[in-house]
């Protein structure tokens, strides 16, 4: 899974579909657009190097994750079986960036 923000390209590198009522590190990669060499320069955002929100396909479940403070990792838990929608949140440069994913949960 592959998303463009601006200058950010982001990578959902777990790959899925993703076990139920599992805890399970959701690692993703982020490139500077341009030149497609990793970028080191992310900035603390919301207590981590970045944010993740998560909803269940019946918008019954809001999952708020915070990333690592030295890695672009997420521990969650996908509590059901289905599609989940997934909202990522980098900064950098002062601006904050968001690319979505849609993920399979069995």
């Amino acid at each position: 899974f592959r998303q463009v923000a601006g200058d950010l390209t982001v990578t959902l590198l777990t790959p899925g579909p993703f076990p139920a009522g599992q805890y399970q590190t959701l690692r993703f990669e982020v490139a500077d657009t341009a030149s497609g060499t990793l970028v080191l320069d992310l900035e603390p955002y919301l207590g981590g190097l970045g944010h993740l929100a998560i909803v269940d396909e019946a918008g019954r479940r809001f999952l708020r994750v915070h990333g690592s403070k030295k890695s672009t990792d997420f521990n969650t838990l996908f509590p059901a079986p289905g599609f989940y929608k997934l909202w990522a949140e980098f900064q950098r440069g002062g601006q904050v960036h968001l690319v979505s994913f849609v993920v399979a949960v069995r």
